[in-house]
């Protein structure tokens, strides 16, 4: 806990080598193509709630970078030991690379803000699998923003920004792991895109 914004730093300059990567053409999966097939193969969400989902990946920026395709900071690790002090020579790695795509950095962006915002549904779920609170976790997320955009960066404004990139992990990615959106819920997600 005292070291979270050391390690939320550390991430975010991680991330932003991977999204700084370029990624040839038909070397991995395109993350457009990706959340396209989620969404044609879902059963819950009418054809006039997906068209507002495709139109937002049509229209989101084209980018030849890697993505991680589930990035986290619960998807990193480090060789750095528990106890070791600060600025012990250590490497950090990406996992769970089930998803790695080619495409726009956002995507990532939004599947991290998700893991937050599901963690404040459910912070005994969030302190059990990502070992931390979820107060924690908010403020590895701020300072990761600071870390990757700039140490000025307007937080509310970028979490604004990403929110359609939040609702496309909740449309999307949440059904296909079991967790269908609850339909109480399906208004509230799909006004994100707008």
């Amino acid at each position: 806990p005292e070291r979270v914004e050391e390690y939320s730093r550390e991430f975010a300059r991680l991330c932003k080598r991977l999204h700084n990567t370029e990624c040839p053409k038909g070397m991995f999966p395109e993350a457009k193509d990706q959340f396209r097939t989620l969404l044609k193969a879902d059963k819950v969400f009418s054809e006039s709630e997906k068209k507002v989902v495709y139109d937002f990946i049509e229209n989101a920026p084209d980018c030849t970078t890697a993505l991680h395709g589930d990035m986290h900071f619960g998807n990193a690790l480090t060789t750095l030991p528990l106890g070791a002090p600060k600025n012990t020579p250590h490497d950090v790695f990406f996992i769970d690379l089930g998803y790695f795509a080619r495409g726009c950095p956002l995507f990532d962006m939004g599947m991290m803000m998700g893991i937050l915002s599901f963690g404040e549904a459910f912070p005994d779920f969030f302190e059990e699998n990502y070992h931390c609170t979820v107060a924690q976790g908010r403020e590895f997320w701020h300072s990761f923003l600071r870390e990757y955009f700039n140490p000025d960066i307007d937080i509310a404004a970028k979490e604004k920004e990403l929110i359609p990139y939040l609702a496309l992990r909740q449309v999307c990615v949440e059904p296909m792991m079991g967790k269908p959106l609850p339909e109480e819920d399906c208004g509230a997600t799909f006004a994100m895109f707008r």
